[in-house]
C-alpha cells in the first residue's frame, strides 16, 4: 500500500530535522483528532478499488474580509473551512473526494 500524509501548512517550513517532523506530525494528528490507525483506514479504502496511490490533505483555514464604500464599512463576512480530504490515482488519473467539510 503506497500513501501520505499531507502535512498542513500550520506546520510550517519543512527544512527542519526529521524530529521536527515528525513533532510537526504528531501535533497536526492530535489537532485534527486522528490516530495513525484511522489513517491507514482511509488511506486503504481509497486503495482498495485499484488505486495506485492515496494521499490525505487537512485544512484549517480562515478568512475576514472587510469592504468600503464612501469610506465607511459596508459589508464585512468570515469564513472558517475545516476538513479533510483524500486523492486516489489509478494511471495517472487523479480523482479528489472531501469528508464533509465544515464551514462556519
Amino acid at each position: 500500500m503506497l500513501g501520505t500524509l499531507a502535512a498542513p501548512s500550520l506546520l510550517g517550513s519543512c527544512t527542519g530535522s526529521e524530529g521536527d517532523k515528525a513533532a510537526g506530525i504528531s501535533f497536526a494528528m492530535n489537532y485534527f483528532k486522528v490516530s495513525e490507525g484511522d489513517l491507514r483506514k482511509v488511506l486503504a479504502a481509497a486503495l482498495e478499488k485499484g488505486g495506485d496511490y492515496a494521499d490525505l490533505f487537512f485544512e484549517h483555514s480562515y478568512r475576514n474580509n472587510v469592504g468600503l464604500q464612501d469610506g465607511a464599512v459596508n459589508r464585512a463576512s468570515s469564513n472558517i473551512d475545516f476538513g479533510m480530504g483524500v486523492r486516489a490515482t489509478k494511471r495517472d488519473m487523479p480523482t479528489w473526494r472531501t469528508s464533509a467539510w465544515t464551514r462556519c
